[in-house]
């Protein structure tokens, strides 16, 4: 059996944590510029071609299916129950919900990544299934595409739900790609050179952030596409080059459930705004600290039932529970 790759636990586990504060704290300019493009990096990254090339269609499908959209479907149900709740028990709210779900405009914001990864690696599937990526240049030349697509539509028709969807997986599919270059390469960079290029990666990061502001994935939100990219690549070459610093089991089982975190952390923060716990502070600093600690306290009792009953909602094994 396969060993895990640490450092891509610890990776995904430092991005969740970024995910939430970015969902709390108003100054999110630079953990957007990265976060989500870096989960299909490491989506890219952990692909096994030969491995696809000895899985049938039907069995890769109901494979990601169960990883993917259950789990999706899951997160989703529960978005729409607290709805209910919140809203009120009204047929126009149900409706909302359903169409949310079937859009992927989603009752919680973030688990959008799943639908969005389960399209983008069939269509990789595909691809190498059938040999499209038989030489190097035509890889090229279909994540190129796909990225002229993406950057070019909202420019020139105005978007709804659905075209949004299809961008989506468009741009995660070319980030597959890139992820896929990532493993070829990243892990064989000398430590004084990986040093260098980690520093090297946050500075040109930072400064495309101050250059090309706030981007979003979500809604197709890029700001200039070069800067975009270069954004994201070197956000998360900084982000993976700390995480091969770090050894932390702590960090390593945040990013092993990160799934269960993305799926239901706003739903806790959705709970703590009904309940305007912001008026108890008269800081706004120390707010956002407080939620940030109560988040991953409730996190630790939502992670430990989920992974001790209803595992197999989340598209693990029991053997896989931590």
């Amino acid at each position: 059996m396969k060993k895990r790759n640490e450092s891509l636990d610890v990776c995904r586990g430092i991005l969740i944590c970024l995910v939430v504060i970015g969902h709390i704290i108003p100054y999110k300019t630079w953990i957007y510029s990265f976060h989500i493009p870096a989960f299909f990096f490491i989506s890219g990254m952990l692909i096994n071609e030969e491995k696809y090339m000895a899985t049938s269609l039907p069995a890769f499908v109901k494979k990601k299916f169960l990883s993917l959209i259950v789990p999706y479907l899951f997160f989703e149900f529960l978005g729409a129950v607290e709805n209910l709740i919140i809203s009120g028990f009204t047929l126009s709210v149900l409706k909302s919900s359903v169409i949310n779900t079937l859009s992927v405009h989603c009752n919680v914001g973030a688990d959008w990544f799943l639908p969005t990864l389960f399209f983008a690696e069939l269509f990789y599937f595909l691809c190498v299934k059938y040999k499209l990526f038989c030489k190097v240049i035509f890889r090229v030349l279909i994540s190129v595409s796909m990225l002229s697509v993406v950057f070019l539509i909202p420019s020139v028709i105005q978007i709804n739900y659905i075209i949004v969807d299809v961008l989506r997986v468009l741009l995660a599919f070319a980030f597959l790609n890139i992820g896929r270059l990532f493993s070829v390469f990243i892990d064989k960079i000398p430590k004084r050179i990986n040093i260098l290029c980690l520093v090297s990666a946050y500075v040109v990061n930072l400064i495309i952030c101050f250059v090309n502001s706030k981007v979003e994935m979500w809604d197709c939100e890029f700001g200039n596409p070069v800067l975009y990219l270069l954004a994201a690549v070197s956000g998360f070459v900084f982000v993976y080059g700390i995480s091969k610093m770090i050894s932390s089991k702590f960090i390593s089982n945040i990013g092993i459930n990160s799934i269960i975190i993305m799926g239901t952390h706003q739903l806790i923060l959705r709970v703590f705004d009904t309940m305007k716990i912001s008026s108890l502070f008269s800081e706004l600093f120390l707010y956002y600290f407080v939620e940030i600690i109560a988040v991953f306290i409730v996190e630790v009792i939502i992670v430990w039932f989920i992974n001790r009953y209803l595992y197999f909602l989340v598209g693990k094994k029991k053997n896989e529970c931590r």
